[in-house]
């Protein structure tokens, strides 16, 4: 009643919700109570237009469609399908955004607003006009608007947004021309417009976006570069989810795959290193979406943790017990991951499997998949395997959609020769018989400081498969050489460090231990260095590994700057405490993360190199990324190889005075310490790695040289990975950077230097027949620097 005694009367709305920001003024009340004070505005004003504003202008545009005058005279399929797309696509969204902020961000109470507003909607009492909201298309159809924004915002949720699609579809229909007028923004992620454009045209005429040759082109099968979406000829209201039986290893026209993300056990790694992971994950969303593939995420984002990783066991158990185990599962990587987190979880999943890594420096997802795709490879699972720096570019996308296909990726390995032991040089041949001999009748012993290191399955030799070589195990405890390094006296520790110091070495000092190298820091590495030898010696160690990660980086600084010096010929004398010197002279060979399977190489290696007169020193070291030489000083593909901190001075230039020291990263190590940090000097070297398959021991192995870069280009390197750590620019021989990648079985890399080609021809033969003399299966990679066939 607009006034006592009045005839007329007003109809209004039972609406009085009016959200503000909250005010924090001390003593401050507002007079008007109906306000509802919320701490940010923004995933409000997100669901107004993402939410109410999307659909309503779906349902709209879809009206105008079916030619309806009034939106009060819509059909109620249309209304359900206009609700499902509220509830299911945009709500889903929203709910991935911003779950926790309020109670609205809920499946219940997303439904309850989708309802309310959807009544509201048809009320005829409003005499809502169609015309009136479908005014101004071109607007609504903005790259960040309700229905193109909404689009974007359930692809970032890893899902794909047909019914959407479908209301786009019929506004473009009164716009005309090409999309690409419409949204001159960048197209990030990448591949998003091209996205968003198949899915309109999937879901239109052939006339209706951007022109009939567009959409054709959107439609039919690759041309011009172009893909087609799997399953085509479904609507969006007809269902999407239709697909034929197929065999295990075969999946075409499914329409659902599952994304998970295995990540650190440190949460300031996997909170620090989130951002890329979700970068990355978006653009494979995208491009999935072009082939109208739907992307569940396995595991949601955790607000409290900061990140969306599956950062334990015990989690990735708890994951995969509530999946799918029929659907597709795709285990995408931007980051160093613990394989163990999913690995339980795979093993028992039924559908096909593929891993997928960034190509980044920064953020080493190539290094976490190489050593998830050797677990993989141990415990005997099939999976498929992709990298890509874009994620737009033609060869990933064709392997995709034969995954998508198939179930399953072929790759080039036309670079993997059998080892035939008719062509081994007579010298090689019996150098190899000589230490297989002295392996079987003296044994030698493999000692391991907590093995397992962070989640590497595939590093662990099952004891049954080293009896036969001669090689036993000396199982030791991290906590026994943290207590000796305790028994460490003052004055030797300082008598390690002026060694190093009239050596030549650098220290880069600071003040602040959290984030810098202090004297005490390295004092402690220095203890245990001493610990260590003493170790090795009583219990008559051959090679030894020291995990650190985890449990010491808890208790010390790291082991990185003692693994260097071990295996190093040239380091600081240790005594027994009964004062005879330990090893003299030699290297006490050190296998980096505990990583048994390089510490085999390592012993091989070591002992071959001894018997031929080449230098000895041998490291693993991650390989971690990879590109084109940006000075122009070499033609050929520079791979970066770095271990995480520390290679014998020997492999560097200038030895100990050309090497440094400076803090690892305060991320992955709280008690700092230092690396042993040099640039690789230019040389042939010898590469390999043993790895189990099938039960069975095996071994690939090939040649290449370290080229010496100008200082710029390693600097670009160097800022590109990881500025502490010792780095070598390496140049495979007759492999390509995809042969590597589609063969490797380890996120490590095992290399040792030679005086000249002649003699790391031979040492490399020689290796060879020691692995195979011991009952190694052995595979020559790529070819000899000339080109010609490695064993020839």
């Amino acid at each position: 009643v607009i006034r006592e005694g009045s005839s007329r009367e007003f109809l209004v709305e039972e609406f009085n919700r009016i959200l503000i920001s909250r005010v924090a003024l001390p003593g401050f009340r507002r007079g008007i109570e109906v306000f509802e004070e919320k701490k940010d505005l923004l995933p409000f004003e997100e669901a107004k237009l993402y939410g109410h504003n999307a659909a309503h202008a779906l349902l709209g545009f879809l009206a105008h469609q079916e030619g309806h005058l009034r939106i009060s005279d819509t059909s109620e399929p249309l209304r359900r399908f206009v609700r499902e797309a509220f509830i299911e696509e945009s709500g889903r969204a929203l709910i991935a955004m911003h779950g926790g902020v309020d109670e609205l961000f809920t499946p219940r109470g997303f439904e309850q607003y989708a309802s309310d507003l959807l009544e509201r909607m048809v009320n005829p009492w409003l005499n809502d006009l169609v015309a009136r909201v479908i005014r101004d298309p071109r607007r609504k159809l903005g790259w960040n608007d309700r229905l193109i924004g909404t689009m974007q915002k359930v692809l970032d949720a890893g899902m794909i947004p047909h019914r959407f699609a479908e209301g786009a579809a019929a506004a473009f229909a009164l716009v005309g021309g090409d999309v690409r007028d419409l949204w001159p923004e960048p197209d990030l992620p990448r591949g998003r417009k091209r996205a968003l454009q198949t899915l309109i045209a999937k879901a239109s005429a052939p006339t209706r976006v951007g022109g009939a040759d567009h959409v054709t082109l959107a439609m039919k099968n690759k041309k011009d570069g172009r893909w087609l979406p799997l399953g085509r000829g479904l609507s969006a209201r007809q269902g999407q989810t239709s697909r034929r039986s197929t065999g295990r290893d075969e999946m075409v026209s499914r329409k659902k795959v599952l994304l998970a993300a295995s990540g650190d056990l440190r949460q300031s790694a996997n909170e620090a290193s989130w951002p890329a992971q979700e970068a990355m994950e978006k653009e494979i969303v995208a491009v999935l979406a072009e082939f109208g593939v739907e992307v569940e995420r396995a595991h949601p984002y955790d607000p409290f943790h900061k990140h969306g990783f599956i950062s334990s066991q015990k989690q990735g158990l708890e994951i995969f017990a509530n999946l799918d185990s029929d659907t597709p599962i795709i285990i995408a990587e931007a980051v160093w991951q613990y394989t163990n987190h999913v690995l339980p979880g795979l093993l028992a999943h039924r559908a096909p499997i593929l891993t997928v890594a960034n190509w980044s420096g920064k953020w080493p997802g190539l290094v976490g998949m190489l050593n998830l795709n050797g677990s993989l490879t141990k415990a005997g699972k099939k999976y498929s395997t992709l990298w890509s720096e874009t994620f737009v570019d033609e060869p990933f996308k064709k392997k995709l959609h034969q995954w998508l296909s198939k179930g399953r990726v072929t790759h080039d390995l036309s670079h993997v020769h059998d080892f035939d032991p008719a062509f081994v040089p007579a010298k090689a041949t019996k150098v190899a018989a000589e230490i297989a001999a002295d392996l079987r009748s003296r044994r030698a012993i493999m000692g391991t400081f907590d093995e397992g290191c962070m989640g590497m399955y595939n590093a662990i030799i099952p004891d049954e498969l080293l009896f036969p070589l001669g090689v036993f195990k000396e199982r030791m405890s991290q906590s026994a050489l943290y207590a000796e390094s305790r028994l460490v006296t003052d004055a030797e520790a300082k008598g390690v460090y002026d060694w190093l110091v009239s050596r030549g070495f650098t220290f880069h000092f600071g003040q602040n231990g959290k984030t810098e190298l202090t004297l005490e820091q390295v004092l402690g590495q220095c203890r245990m260095y001493i610990a260590a030898a003493r170790i090795v010696e009583t219990f008559g160690c051959d090679v030894i590994g020291i995990q650190y990660q985890q449990g010491m980086k808890d208790l010390m600084p790291a082991s990185d700057l003692v693994e260097g010096m071990l295996n190093s010929d040239d380091r600081p004398p240790v005594l027994t405490l009964d004062g005879k010197l330990i090893r003299e002279g030699r290297a006490i060979v050190h296998f980096n993360e505990v990583d048994e399977c390089a510490g085999l190489d390592a012993l091989f290696t070591s002992r071959i190199h001894r018997a031929l007169g080449q230098p000895a020193e041998t490291t693993l070291h991650d390989i971690r990324w990879g590109d084109s030489d940006h000075s122009g000083t070499t033609k050929d593909y520079v791979w970066v190889l770095q271990i995480s901190g520390a290679a014998p001075p020997a492999h560097h230039i200038g030895g100990w005075a050309g090497s440094d020291s400076m803090r690892q990263p305060a991320m992955y190590f709280p008690f700092g310490g230092g690396t042993l940090r040099g640039v690789a000097k230019p040389g042939p070297i010898v590469w390999s790695r043993i790895f189990v398959e099938g039960g069975k021991l095996k071994m690939d192995l090939g040649r290449a040289h370290v080229v010496e870069l100008p200082k710029a280009e390693t600097q670009r390197r160097w800022s590109a990975t990881t500025l502490q750590w010792p780095i070598m620019h390496a140049v495979l021989h007759g492999v390509t950077r995809d042969q590597m990648m589609a063969r490797h079985k380890a996120n490590h890399i095992q290399v040792a230097y030679a005086r000249s080609e002649t003699e790391a021809n031979l040492a490399m033969a020689t290796k060879a027949a020691l692995a195979a003399e011991l009952g190694i299966k052995v595979s020559l990679c790529g070819a000899k620097r000339n080109g010609s066939p490695l064993l020839n």
